[in-house]
C-alpha cells in the first residue's frame, strides 16, 4: 500500500486514481488516474515510450508513455508542483498561423495523453476545461463546448471512431480517460497512460455497453463505470458549436462589377465587424475573373486575397483592396467555378457552419476552360466539406440558373438583386441565415442487405436557435423524400440492391423554418439465401470411442448443395468438432463422448456467410457402455453366430501359454 498523493490515505497500487491538478501558471494541466487497471511494471522506466506515435492512428498518433511508481519524479502533488519538468508542453499554430505553446498536463497521466492527442491533431487549441478525468464528461456537454457524447449502453461500432475519448467515472475517485484507436466489430482498441502496462488495451463492446480489462461493465457493476464516449470535434457525430461560422466571400472582379463594388465593400465592412464580434467566426476573401488560354489579359482565374482569419484589419484590407480590371472578361461567362473551388480548397474548421457568399453578375462557363470544372464537380467538392453552403448574390439576375443550382444543391440560398443597395441588404440576409440555419447530419455510412431493415440516424443534427422539428429522408437519392418524421431515427427496408446516397433534409421550428441538407452513402447487397441443415450422423455410440457426426447443408429453395461451408457439431454442450462441407454439401467429423450412458443432444450449427443465412439442426446420440451394448449385439447375431463366438472364446482359452510354477517361485499349477 502507498499513500494517496492528495489525501494521504493508503491505497492499493492496483487501484490508482487519476486527477488533473490546477497549475499555478497553466489552467488545465492534469494528473489523471487509471481506474482498476494494473500499473506499468516496475521494470518499465518512467517516461518510456510504450506505443510510438507512428504505430497508431494510421501513423499520426502521439507517443504513449509509461508512468510506473519506481523512478517517478512526478508521483505526488508536492513533486508535481515543485518540478517544472512534470508539466508537458507542445507547440501548435493558432488560427492566425502564429506559434503557440500549450500545456498538455502532468507527465505521464491519462488526461495528458488525451489532451496532447487532441491538441496536436488540431481538434483543440487549449487544455480541457475539466479538473479531473471524470469531469471531462460534463465539461464536453457545456454550452460553448457542445461536443457530441454517447452514453454507455447506447454505443455501437458505428458511433465510436478513432480519436474519441472513453471516460470512466468513479464516485469518490477521480476517473480515467483513454483515446480510441481502432474499432473492429466488438473490439475497441484504446491508447492510455497510467493504466494498462502496454498502453494499448482492447475493450469489448456488447449490447451497447463498453467494458474491458479491469474496468467493470456499467450494465452490471456500479464500480468505476464507463460514462460513455466523447466524440472528437472532427467526427461525423459531433455537434457543431452553435453560432460558429467559417465564411468566404467569393467576388467577381471583372469589369462589369465596377458599379457594384463600392457598395459591396461598404456592406462587407459592416458584416465583417458583426460576424467577428460573435467570437467564433473566421472570414476569408477570394476573387475571380475570366482567365483561360483565349483570355490571357484577365491575369488569373481566381486567387486568395486573405485566408481564413479573425484579424479585422487584414480582412478589411483585402476587401477594400478589391478592384475591377477594365475590360476584364472576354465573354459573358466568368470563371465562377474557379472562384468557388479556390474557396472550397481552403482549410475549414471542423464543427462550424461553412458558407461561401458568391457575388457576381454573370454565369459560369460549364465546363470551365482549362480546369474542366462543372456544376456537378463543384457541388460534389462543396458537399465533401460538410458541406460548404453557397449563398448566391445574383446581381441583375446575371448568374442565372447556375447560381440557383449551386445554392440549392449545397444547402444555401440564392437572391436575385437589381442594385448595389439591394445587394448590400441581400448579403445581410444571407449572413443572418448562415448563423441561424440548422446543421444536418445523416450519419452513416450504411451497409445492409435486401429485405433487412436499415436504421438511419440523424441524431447529430442540430439547430443553433431552436430545435429540429422534422426530418425528411430520401432513401434512394431520386429527389423524392420518402419519409417525414419528428424522430431523428428512421428505418427503411430495401427491396432491391442499391449503392448510392441517402439524402436528409432537416427543418427547424423557427417562425420562418430554415432547412439544411446532408447525405450519407448506402450499400445494399443481395438478400441472403435461406438454408436447410439436417443431421445425418450416428445415433448411438460408446464412451470415449470416436463417434462419427455428420450433416448435410442445402439451399432451402431448390435443395442445391452448399459446398465450402463450415459446420460445427456440439454434443451435450461439451464435445465439439467442425468440418467443411464437400461438393455434395456433406460435412462429417468425430467426437469421443465423455458422458455416462444416456441420451444426449447433438447441436449442429452453420453461422452463415456472405451468401447464406445461418442454419441450425439437432439430433440425438444414445451413449451406452460396452457391457450394456453386448446383450443387444449378441441377440442381433443369432444362434449360429453366438455358437461361433463361444467356440472362438474356447480356442483362445486353450491356446494360452501356462506360466511356469518356478518362474516366480510360486506354487505349482493346480492339477
Amino acid at each position: 500500500m502507498r499513500p494517496d498523493p492528495v489525501t494521504g490515505a493508503p491505497r492499493s497500487i492496483e487501484r490508482r486514481t487519476c486527477l488533473r491538478l490546477a497549475l499555478a501558471l497553466v489552467a488545465g494541466a492534469m494528473f489523471v488516474p487509471a481506474l482498476g487497471a494494473p500499473v506499468a511494471a516496475a521494470s518499465v522506466e518512467w517516461g518510456q515510450v510504450l506505443v510510438a506515435a507512428d504505430k497508431w492512428d494510421g501513423g499520426a498518433g502521439v507517443d504513449v508513455h509509461a508512468n510506473p511508481d519506481a523512478g517517478n519524479p512526478c508521483l505526488t502533488l508536492a513533486q508535481m508542483k515543485a518540478n517544472p519538468q512534470c508539466t508537458n508542453w507542445v507547440q501548435i499554430k493558432d488560427d492566425q498561423g502564429k506559434e503557440k505553446r500549450v500545456a498538455t498536463g502532468y507527465e505521464w497521466q491519462c488526461v495528458e495523453l488525451a489532451q496532447r492527442f487532441w491538441i496536436t491533431s488540431g481538434w483543440w487549441k487549449q487544455t480541457f476545461g475539466a479538473d479531473t478525468a471524470d469531469q471531462i464528461w460534463s465539461w464536453a456537454q457545456q454550452p460553448g463546448v457542445n461536443l457530441k457524447t454517447t452514453d454507455n449502453g447506447k454505443l455501437s461500432a458505428t458511433t465510436i471512431s478513432h480519436g474519441d475519448l472513453v471516460v470512466w467515472n468513479a464516485t469518490g475517485r477521480l476517473g480515467h480517460v483513454a483515446v480510441v484507436d481502432t474499432v473492429s466489430g466488438s473490439q475497441v482498441n484504446v491508447k492510455e497512460q497510467n493504466a494498462d502496462p502496454t498502453g494499448s488495451p482492447t475493450l469489448t463492446l456488447k449490447n451497447g455497453w463498453l467494458s474491458g480489462p479491469g474496468f467493470p461493465d456499467s450494465a452490471t457493476s456500479p464500480v468505476h463505470p464507463i460514462d460513455g464516449v466523447v466524440h472528437h470535434p472532427a467526427s461525423a457525430g459531433t455537434v457543431p458549436t452553435a453560432g460558429g461560422v467559417d465564411l468566404v466571400f467569393s467576388i467577381d472582379t471583372t469589369g462589369s462589377m465596377t458599379s457594384y463594388l463600392d457598395g459591396v465593400k461598404s456592406a462587407a465592412t459592416n458584416l465583417v465587424h458583426q460576424t467577428l464580434a460573435s467570437g467564433n467566426a473566421r472570414i476569408a476573401v477570394v476573387e475571380y475573373r475570366d482567365y483561360y488560354s483565349d483570355c490571357p489579359e484577365d491575369r488569373f482565374a481566381s486567387r486568395v486575397d486573405v485566408d481564413f482569419s479573425t484579424d479585422t484589419r487584414a480582412i478589411l484590407s483585402a476587401i477594400n483592396g478589391l478592384s475591377t480590371f477594365d475590360g476584364a472578361g472576354c465573354d459573358h461567362e466568368e470563371s465562377v467555378y474557379s472562384g468557388l473551388m479556390t474557396a472550397i480548397g481552403l482549410t475549414w474548421r471542423n464543427g462550424v457552419t461553412k458558407a461561401i457568399v458568391l457575388m457576381g453578375d454573370a454565369p459560369p462557363h460549364d465546363p470551365e476552360p482549362t480546369t474542366g470544372y462543372t456544376l456537378a464537380s463543384v457541388v460534389a467538392a462543396a458537399r465533401a466539406v460538410d458541406p460548404a453552403s453557397v449563398y448566391g448574390i445574383d446581381i441583375d439576375g446575371g448568374g442565372g440558373s447556375a447560381f440557383t443550382s449551386l445554392a440549392s444543391e449545397t444547402g444555401g440560398a440564392d437572391q436575385n438583386v437589381a442594385s448595389p443597395d439591394a445587394a448590400v441588404a441581400a448579403i445581410g440576409s444571407s449572413i443572418s441565415a448562415i448563423g441561424r440555419r440548422p446543421i444536418a447530419s445523416a450519419g452513416g455510412p450504411y451497409v445492409g442487405r435486401v429485405g433487412d431493415p436499415i436504421v438511419f440516424d440523424a441524431s447529430a443534427s442540430m439547430s443553433p436557435v431552436g430545435k429540429i422539428a422534422r426530418y425528411e429522408w430520401d432513401f434512394d437519392g431520386d429527389g423524392t423524400y420518402d419519409l417525414a418524421s419528428d424522430s431523428p431515427v428512421a428505418s427503411h427496408t430495401y427491396t432491391a440492391m442499391y449503392s448510392g446516397k441517402v439524402k436528409l433534409r432537416v427543418i427547424d421550428d423557427e417562425g420562418t423554418p430554415l432547412t439544411a441538407d446532408a447525405e450519407a452513402t448506402v450499400s445494399i447487397g443481395p438478400a441472403l439465401k435461406a438454408t436447410t441443415l439436417a443431421y445425418t450422423g450416428l445415433t448411438s455410440g460408446s464412451p470415449e470411442s470416436p463417434t462419427l457426426l455428420s450433416a448435410t447443408l442445402t439451399e432451402k429453395a431448390g435443395g442445391k448443395a452448399i459446398p465450402n461451408a463450415l459446420v460445427t457439431f456440439t454434443l451435450n454442450g461439451a464435445e465439439t468438432c467442425s468440418a467443411v462441407t464437400d461438393g455434395s454439401g456433406h460435412a462429417a467429423c468425430a467426437v469421443a463422448p465423455g458422458e455416462d450412458a444416456g441420451s444426449y443432444t447433438v447441436d449442429v450449427d452453420f453461422d452463415g456467410n456472405g451468401t447464406y443465412l445461418v442454419g441450425e439442426a439437432s439430433g440425438t446420440l444414445d451413449v451406452a457402455s460396452i457391457v450394456s451394448i453386448l446383450p443387444i449385439a449378441l441377440a442381433a447375431l443369432g444362434g449360429a453366430a453366438l455358437l461361433l463366438l463361444l467356440v472362438g472364446l474356447a480356442l483362445a482359452w486353450g491356446s494360452r501359454t501356462p506360466r511356469s510354477p518356478w518362474a516366480a517361485g510360486g506354487a505349482a499349477w493346480p492339477r
